[in-house]
This record gives structure tokens, sequence and C-alpha cells, in this order.
């Protein structure tokens, strides 16, 4: 089956967009003996044209997240190095990796939770440069708590400016068509916060939440999934006083709308919806690589 075949499938159910691969993936590559500083770049070797890669985002209301718990149990986290599993965990993240074994399930997920593709990134990465994602401007200051990356609890104040993803990526030595990709969550603000000046960070405001810092090796037609943790759906809705990093990067307000089913006796284009308003909505971003040139 191609991978356009397998990519319409969702796009069907969801409005995504994919990309093409003619062939069967090649067996899983390993991640042993792979280190962040393997994306450093080198003079002396020869860098691929592009990696490409595409960031879908999908929102949907926040207690329909139930309905992704079977997919998030899908994916694999066996080609994905934490800096610190554990305290990725307990900051109620998900991240696993797809193929084209469960791209129906994950469509057939994504349908049953109602959620909408909102918007699509195309990513396009050479020498080894990076590039950030946004995923929401912070216009008050907030208080987070959150684990870091030596498992200590962090409570501090988080500054207005911008929330994003950070990701770089560099050919995967010995693996036509794979990459190694790293993802970073960052928070950029127009003052330096104490954490930024704790963790060194030399840009101007700039905080990397490290624990949520991850390498992973993807091949050409896979997707990494990141998440809150599904048990998020039946969290309490009211906004508090100190919010988490889950909160931060996954949760928002607003009004949300789909299409009522249509019966056989309605048109397609009648315009009908069913309209929430005011409620606590989630994000799942869904990052496909599309093709790697090495």
């Amino acid at each position: 089956m191609t991978m356009k075949k397998l990519i319409l499938c969702i796009s069907v159910m969801v409005a995504v967009c994919g990309c093409d691969q003619s062939q069967k993936l090649p067996q899983k590559p390993s991640i042993e003996g792979i280190k962040f500083t393997d994306l450093i770049p080198s003079t002396a070797e020869k860098l691929p044209a592009a990696i490409r890669l595409k960031m879908l985002t999908f929102e949907l209301p926040r207690e329909n997240l139930l309905q992704m718990s079977l997919a998030f149990k899908a994916l694999s986290k066996e080609n994905i190095k934490f800096v610190n599993r554990k305290a990725f965990d307990r900051n109620a993240f998900v991240a696993g990796i797809g193929s084209q074994e469960i791209w129906s399930l994950t469509g057939d997920k994504l349908k049953a939770a109602k959620a909408k593709k909102i918007s699509t990134n195309n990513i396009t990465i050479r020498n080894r440069d990076g590039d950030e994602i946004p995923v929401k401007e912070v216009f008050d200051n907030v208080s987070l708590i959150y684990t870091d990356a030596s498992s200590q609890v962090i409570q501090h104040d988080l500054f207005s400016g911008t929330v994003s993803w950070r990701i770089k990526a560099g050919p995967a030595a010995q693996r036509k068509g794979a990459a190694i990709i790293k993802i970073e969550a960052l928070s950029r603000s127009q003052k330096p916060s104490i954490l930024s000046k704790a963790t060194g960070n030399e840009e101007f405001g700039l905080t990397v939440f490290r624990s949520l810092s991850m390498m992973l090796k993807m091949e050409e037609g896979q997707f990494l999934i990141l998440a809150p943790q599904a048990a998020l759906a039946k969290v309490k809705t009211e906004t508090p006083a100190t919010i988490n990093l889950a909160e931060l990067f996954f949760f928002s307000r607003g009004d949300f709308y789909t299409r009522k089913p249509v019966t056989g006796s309605e048109k397609p284009d009648n315009g009908q919806y069913d309209f929430q308003k005011d409620i606590v909505l989630a994000r799942i971003y869904m990052l496909i690589c599309t093709e790697v040139q090495n």
C-alpha cells in the first residue's frame, strides 16, 4: 500500500495531508549510542540536501482525549531517547512514533474524538539547522509548576511571550531515508526569567524545558505524536492560579464546532453544526517525516 493511500485514510476523516511512499519501510533502526551532541555539524562531512517534515495540529474538546487512549498506547517509544523519561511522564506528556500499521487506528480515533486539523506547518531543514513551531502566545505572566530534568519539582513565574517546539534534524548514519530529530519545548519572553538564567541559556528570555527534550530516529512515512496524557480528560477545567507544562503546551479555552451527521434526506453542505461555546480545548501534534535526502 502506498503512503499516499495510507495518509488518505486519515485525510478523509480529519483533513490530514500526507506524503507519498512507494516502498515498504525498512526494519526499525536502533537509537542506541545516539547522543544529543550528534546534531552538531561537522565541516568535514557532507550534509544532506534537505530533511522535510510536516507538523499537523489537531484540536478537540478536552473530555474527548479519552477516545485517544488506545491510539496513544499503540505508539512506539523504542526509538525515542528522553533526557529523563520519568520526568517526561510526570509532566503528563505523551510521545510515541507510529508507522503504516497504525495509520488507520490513529485516524479512526481522531475522528471518534471529533478532532479538527487547525494548522499545517511544512518544515524544511538544511545543514542541520532548526526550526521553531509556535504553540501559543502567553499574554500574561503565569505561575508555572513542573518536574525538571533532575526530577525536582520547580515553580517559577513565566513572563509573557511565545511557547514553541524547536525541531532540529540531521541524517541518520548508514540509513538511507532516515533522520535523527531533536525536539525541545521552549518559551521566549521579553525579559529573562529566573529559570533561563539558572539553566545557563545565553539567548535573552529563552527558557528550555529540558525534561521534555527528546532525540528520535524516524524514517520517511513515520510520524510522531505529541499530546497530553488521556487521563487529563478527567481533570477539572477551572482556571488554576498555577499551571503545569501540559496546560501550557496543550490546553486553551475557546469555541468548538463540528458539522452534524448528515442523514439520507439532508445535503452534505446544509451548514448545520454542533456548537460548544467557551470550553477547554486540547491539542495533539503530529510530526510526519516526509522526505530525507541523504
